[in-house]
């Protein structure tokens, strides 16, 4: 008889079973192997679940039974549930861990996200050697666009909330937080993910999945469903300016105007409410116009992500739209309008503020190369000023690229000394230009000189080195 919480069951049950607690069981390999260890394969399995349990090592040991035979019956005893299961085979583990590894002295042991909203999120941690700082989780709900629509966080704490700094090593405990989406979030299905920062300084931590993947900064916990409210939530009172086109009604920004570097993102959300159902699918027209009128740039987008057509009388969502900014658009003065069935108003004034380019390649490169990192970006080559070190000293280098015009993302370039053993012992990450030339912000033709001052590491071991360069999304890692 198994149970997933510590039950008076444990101290009153004199029958012939045997009555196991796996509440303190950290994964599903340690319920796994005190299974194995137990001897042979018993006819049967009965699981107590309470719903004091911790939802997580509930979940284990649901999927640990899971592997060893079909549930046979069920029935609800006071506030437990009791599951009978056919012992069939060897149990197995399905649920690897850890999730994902924050440097040597943190690992996401698993996470378990709800199906309804508010959606809470369980996170079970451990140090496997005792951390020095104090860490802080962040969650984050996301639509299929990126954009950000609920945020939570607090400090990393055991049972007793102690911070990380006060754990032993190899302490484990679980954290809950909840992710709340807006009323008007629009129904469909978003992204939970997961940062690790320092609570003192906010800096971010790299993390790492169980085979040793690089996964950037954020790691996924999984989707949920934001599902229509039960009832339409408007009308909503309007904090910025009104604006109307036959049934739609939008709220849109208070703020009339925005100054923004050329080639970079202008995000706006409008609030958009319907006094009867739509009949169709409906899209706007963004413009950015000159001082005569004339068009500089446009952009088209449905009106909301969900679908217009499946609204009803009352309905309010809102909509967030990123304009990016085409670097050819000359820098000055403009105004955005927002369109809907051939109406436009006037939304805010846009002044696109210059941004230093170049477009011409150096005469001499020292090492001249061809080669195309991603869709649009190109490895001109580089300049090394020497070609030996010493540890703990560092290699000046400067690398040429250039683009065919802005990428999808903002990319970190990463520089990696590559020692004879095939270990990395020195390593740069960080932007284009250390920042000043965003990839996504990229005119075609345009040159990036980027010099940048490569470590290396005390403990550098003799031999020849190579050096690796790459780009990678410093959010998901991929490369």
């Amino acid at each position: 008889m198994l149970l997933d919480a510590d039950l008076p069951l444990l101290r009153r049950y004199d029958g012939p079973a045997e009555v196991v607690s796996f509440a303190d069981r950290p994964d599903e390999a340690a319920i796994v192997a005190d299974l194995l260890e137990r001897g042979p394969a018993r006819p049967a399995l009965w699981l107590v679940s309470d719903p004091a349990a911790a939802p997580i090592t509930a979940a284990q040991l649901r999927d640990v039974l899971a592997s060893v035979g079909p549930p046979v019956s069920t029935a609800t005893v006071g506030s437990a549930v009791v599951t009978q299961y056919t012992y069939r085979n060897p149990p197995t583990v399905r649920r690897r861990s850890p999730r994902a590894t924050f440097g040597p002295d943190l690992a996401l042991v698993d996470a378990l996200v709800s199906d309804e909203a508010p959606f809470a999120v369980y996170l079970r941690w451990t140090t496997p050697t005792p951390p020095q700082d104090d860490l802080w989780a962040t969650l984050y709900l996301l639509d299929g666009a990126g954009y950000l629509w609920a945020e939570t966080g607090q400090v990393i704490v055991n049972a007793i909330a102690y911070p990380t700094s006060a754990w032993r090593a190899g302490e484990w405990s679980d954290l809950a937080l909840a992710l709340a989406p807006p009323v008007v979030a629009p129904p469909g299905e978003y992204a939970v993910q997961l940062t690790v920062g320092d609570e003192r300084t906010g800096a971010q931590r790299g993390a790492w999945d169980a085979a040793g993947q690089f996964l950037g900064v954020r790691v996924p916990l999984g989707t949920v469903t934001v599902a229509p409210p039960e009832q339409p939530v408007g009308p909503l009172p309007c904090d910025g300016r009104e604006a109307a086109w036959g049934i739609f009604r939008a709220c849109l920004p208070a703020q009339t105007g925005y100054s923004v570097p050329s080639g970079d993102l202008l995000s706006l959300g409008v609030e958009w409410c319907a006094a009867a159902a739509p009949a169709a699918d409906r899209r706007v027209t963004w413009r950015l116009r000159a001082g005569g009128g004339d068009v500089g740039q446009a952009w088209d987008a449905p009106l909301s992500p969900y679908p217009t057509s499946r609204w009803r009388a009352g309905d309010c969502f809102r909509s967030l739209y990123d304009l990016r900014l085409d670097p050819l658009v000359p820098a000055g003065t403009y105004t955005l309008t927002l369109g809907l069935d051939g109406e436009a108003v006037a939304v805010a004034g846009v002044e696109i503020l210059p941004r230093e380019r170049l477009f011409d390649l150096p005469d001499e490169i020292a090492h001249p190369l061809d080669l195309t990192l991603g869709e649009v970006l190109h490895l001109r080559g580089f300049d090394l000023d020497r070609a030996q070190a010493t540890p703990g000293g560092t290699l000046p280098l400067t690398l040429y690229w250039q683009a065919d015009g802005p990428a999808d993302l903002d990319y970190t370039v990463f520089v990696h000394l590559v020692g004879p053993d095939g270990a990395v012992h020195g390593q740069v990450d960080r932007p284009p230009g250390g920042g000043a030339a965003p990839t996504s912000s990229l005119a075609p033709g345009q040159v990036i000189v980027d010099a940048l001052t490569l470590p290396v590491a005390g403990d550098a071991p003799p031999g020849v080195y190579r050096i690796a360069v790459g780009l990678y999304d410093p959010f998901s890692g991929g490369r």
